[in-house]
């Protein structure tokens, strides 16, 4: 049975040399490689993933955004 895995996208994001490089560019591409890298990385299993966007990384009008990892997967 596979486990619910909750990551802080803006947490690995500021956190991680490679997305932070991205991210002083464009956060948009930081969220997209952040995103590609964990599907990658989690497709072939029974976890599902949730990643969460908010925090110091979001603008303030942006609302909270959850991207279901799950759901960007082939049926």
């Amino acid at each position: 049975m596979g486990r619910d895995i909750l990551v802080d996208g803006y947490n690995i994001i500021k956190n991680s040399a490679t997305f932070r490089t991205v991210e002083t560019r464009n956060f948009a591409a930081a969220r997209a490689a952040l995103l590609t890298q964990l599907v990658s990385r989690y497709r072939h299993t029974p976890h599902r993933v949730i990643v969460v966007f908010d925090g110091d990384g979001a603008k303030r009008t942006d609302q909270p955004r959850t991207a279901y990892l799950h759901h960007l997967l082939p049926p």
